[in-house]
């Protein structure tokens, strides 16, 4: 399994063991920067010898992107009924469960429209922090 950094701001909650953590920094004088920072202090500084405020820290978490890419393909491709069933058949057994047709088209359809979007998503998520 991949794993991803995600942003943590240090208002949230801080690093639950002391270590080098890649961090994002400013400077005393506002500048930015991405940098391994030691851990981080209650009050948000650094400790050592640059006077640095860290805004947040990333940290490392398991990335299921692929993964959820995978179920996402495989529920499109569930969406598509095979050649073999009939679709006068399924259509006739809804109709009799008291199903209307053209609102499961419209429910499908806008399952299958957003369905697509996030695969898209997915697959265009490069940048993870």
């Amino acid at each position: 399994m991949k794993t991803k950094y995600i942003k943590v701001p240090v208002s949230e909650r801080l690093p639950e063991k002391s270590g080098l953590y890649l961090a994002n920094w400013k400077t005393t004088d506002g500048s930015e920067s991405w940098k391994t920072s030691h851990y981080v202090s209650i009050d948000g500084n650094c400790r050592g010898e640059w006077k640095l405020y860290v805004t947040d820290f990333l940290e490392e978490v398991p990335d299921h992107s692929e993964e959820m890419l995978s179920m996402l393909q495989r529920i499109l491709d569930l969406n598509v009924l095979p050649a073999e069933i009939d679709d006068e058949v399924i259509s006739l057994t809804l109709k009799a469960q008291g199903y209307d047709m053209n609102q499961i088209d419209k429910i499908s359809q806008n399952g299958f429209e957003k369905t697509q979007q996030l695969i898209n998503k997915l697959k265009g998520n490069g940048t993870r922090i």
